[in-house]
């Protein structure tokens, strides 16, 4: 069991890691640029992107944030107007988003600088950038080797589905490029470890979730599984950045016919009904007292935090530990103070989420097709 959460994981690491190399090997100018650039920056960052992309886009922005960093989000009721010598970073990994093309040419039209996370060169939104930050593209199923292929056999099912490894490699390479901004020199090499730092961290927690955690992981996704069958909604909160990759779990959760809803429902939740908390303290107010609630109501609680001793680990019926490898110490960073850290957390839990979609899609024999006809089609 979970050869397919495994191999989502691992090869979400190695595509990034060696997307990162050909970036230092071929592309060194562009990042000195664009971090020049940034760091020359006194007005708004314009963050835009659409659907997992767009949630990618606002990790970075709220990194950006933290740096004292002006940053507007392109469609949010309070997005700021673009103006001359503003910046405007796009992301899409096809590089042909109407919605973000859209948005480049009015921030050509302002003389705004375009910076652009793609995975398509050549695309239209690669010509219009004045810098391109290139993704890795979506690994090929049958190029693909795990141990299930035999088992998959005509399902071809999705290991990486759609834009998974470019959307992720987005984030960190986002998180990595910010990281760079707080040198003074060397940025380069800050920005390969802290890419590689992220990397890193993700793979230890992989390794101590196969072997430490698998049990309950297996218990997660039946609980998944069956909430399809008995169609319970799944609610999921976070704050910050934790909040965004919530969203992009959910997106996938659609996509494989699950049913999750916004927070904006909550009022209609359900006895067995599911609630996924995401804190890396355990203690967010917020997550802490959506917890209370559903735990008070008998909805399925799911914890997902650093700290075992946690509030929202005591709630749970079943909670993950997600570690600093490192420190051997629970990656609880005083978040409410400025958010100095990286963000290595958030980037651990985007990969659990992504694998266990993998596990799920492979268990349900859903094919990618499918997976494509749930994506919403109006931007």
């Amino acid at each position: 069991m979970l050869e397919a959460f495994r191999s989502a994981y691992e090869l979400l690491i190695a595509a990034i890691r060696e997307q990162l190399q050909m970036l230092l090997n071929y592309h060194q100018d562009t990042l000195e640029q664009v971090i020049n650039l940034l760091k020359m920056n006194n007005k708004t960052i314009h963050c835009v992107g659409v659907g997992r992309s767009g949630l990618a886009a606002r990790i970075v922005g709220e990194c950006l944030k933290n740096l004292g960093y002006i940053v507007s989000f392109v469609g949010d009721t309070l997005a700021k107007p673009v103006r001359k010598g503003d910046i405007i970073l796009a992301i899409s990994g096809s590089g042909w988003s109407e919605t973000v093309i859209l948005a480049v040419r009015i921030g050509i039209k302002q003389k705004a600088k375009i910076i652009a996370f793609t995975a398509t060169p050549g695309s239209l939104l690669d010509r219009l950038a004045d810098f391109t930050i290139y993704l890795p593209g979506k690994t090929r199923i049958e190029e693909t080797p795990y141990l299930v292929r035999r088992m998959l056999g005509v399902h071809k099912t999705p290991i990486a589905p759609m834009g998974t490894v470019n959307e992720v490699a987005s984030v960190i390479f986002g998180i990595a490029l910010v990281n760079a901004l707080r040198a003074s020199n060397d940025e380069l090499k800050v920005f390969r470890n802290t890419a590689e730092n992220l990397l890193h961290i993700a793979q230890e927690n992989l390794a101590e979730i196969i072997s430490k955690q698998s049990e309950k992981l297996n218990r997660f996704i039946e609980i998944l599984m069956t909430s399809k069958k008995e169609n319970n909604k799944i609610y999921m909160a976070g704050a910050g950045i934790c909040e965004f990759v919530a969203n992009m779990a959910l997106m996938r959760f659609l996509h494989l016919g699950l049913q999750p809803v916004g927070l904006d429902e909550w009022r209609f939740r359900k006895k067995n009904d599911i609630f996924i908390g995401i804190s890396g303290s355990g203690e967010n107010i917020i997550v802490r007292s959506f917890a209370e609630v559903a735990k008070n109501e008998q909805l399925q609680v799911i914890g997902i935090t650093g700290n075992a001793e946690s509030s929202l680990a005591k709630m749970a019926n079943l909670f993950f530990i997600l570690r600093d490898p490192a420190l051997r110490v629970p990656l609880v960073q005083l978040r409410d103070e400025g958010m100095t850290f990286i963000p290595a957390f958030e980037v651990s839990v985007l990969f659990l989420f992504e694998s266990i979609v993998a596990e799920l899609a492979s268990r349900l024999g859903i094919r990618e097709e499918e997976m494509k006809a749930r994506h919403a089609n109006i931007p």
